[in-house]
């Protein structure tokens, strides 16, 4: 089995997570919810040619092949998902769960909780947004390249690196 990134780990986590939320739409589906259907396709088809889990990468191409029906009835769909599409779909998105789960123990990975009071996603994805907006107009772009490093360092429990890319901050805003 092939070592994964957290990181990857974490948005394989995000995406199967937007992907459920569409299954319990039970109305037309809204650009951001068909971006997502397609965002969920690309990233289980990528899963399931890279050999980390082979059992869910077998998973993954039954949901892609589901998602790729939906993608191509896209342009004429005039009318919700069935109940039946969203229950077929919902069930795959939970057999995929069910068996990454079970393949968990195989995967060089582990479970990231939540630092504080910041929520783990804006630490991963956007730590400077708990900079004031004073200070996010003052500072470089690599300075909050930075803060987002420190941001997501903190979030895997990674405290000397976030120190260092914090630090790293302050000392180019100092000069």
């Amino acid at each position: 089995m092939k070592r994964i990134s957290v990181k990857y780990f974490y948005d394989l986590g995000r995406v199967m997570q937007e992907l459920h939320n569409v299954t319990s739409i039970d109305k037309l589906l809204t650009a951001k919810e068909w971006a997502d259907i397609a965002n969920a396709k690309d990233w289980l088809e990528t899963f399931g040619r890279s050999e980390i889990a082979p059992r869910t990468g077998i998973v993954a191409g039954e949901v892609w092949t589901q998602l790729d029906a939906l993608l191509k009835g896209k342009a004429t769909r005039t009318n919700p998902l069935t109940g039946q599409e969203r229950i077929n779909l919902s069930q795959l998105v939970i057999k995929f769960t069910n068996v990454l789960e079970s393949e968990i123990p195989d995967i060089y990975a582990f479970v990231v909780h939540s630092v504080g009071a910041y929520s783990l996603t804006k630490l991963m994805d956007n730590a400077v947004s708990h900079l004031s907006e004073k200070a996010q107009k003052v500072i470089s772009q690599k300075q909050k390249d930075d803060f987002n490093k420190a941001g997501m360092c903190l979030g895997l429990d990674l405290y000397t690196a976030s120190g260092f890319h914090a630090m790293r901050a302050v000392e180019e805003q100092a000069r």
